[in-house]
């Protein structure tokens, strides 16, 4: 399987699909030890999850993996299902890499535009927050003298 998933629109990643077919492992014990992972360290795995169809055109969970959490999951694996996945990710990096060289210069900014619109939107949410942070602020320091 030669999957290129995307988080984020910007971040490369791979499924556990993908990890099983690379370590000749079952998809079912990748996503057992990928749950395993998430709840040892502490991250919601809902964030990650995501369905693939399957041979008999059934819909299957799986989840996508950053680089970071790939390694993670593999390094308890044996040295040539490691050595796979390490290959695996530095082509995928080299494509990431081949295609930002290969784009114009109007391609390039749009990109930049478009992060730049998210960032823009990150900062209202932001500004929004605050706002509401400090009008729940006044309203118990308001409040707070009636409790006393």
């Amino acid at each position: 399987m030669n999957e290129i998933a995307k988080l984020n629109n910007s971040c490369i990643a791979m499924t556990t699909k993908e990890i099983a077919d690379l370590t000749s492992k079952r998809h079912d014990n990748i996503i057992r030890d990928t749950e395993k992972m998430f709840s040892e360290l502490e991250i919601n795995a809902l964030k990650f999850e995501a369905v693939y169809t399957d041979a008999k055109n059934e819909k299957r969970k799986c989840y996508i993996l950053p680089k970071d959490l790939t390694l993670t999951l593999v390094s308890g694996y044996n040295i040539k299902m490691r050595k796979a996945i390490i290959d695996r990710w530095t082509e995928l990096e080299k494509k990431q890499t081949l295609s930002i060289a290969n784009m114009s210069r109007l391609e390039l900014l749009e990109m930049a535009v478009e992060q730049e619109k998210k960032v823009i939107a990150l900062e209202e949410v932001k500004g929004l927050l605050e706002t509401n942070l400090d009008t729940a602020k006044c309203k118990i320091e308001a409040l707070e003298p009636m409790a006393e």
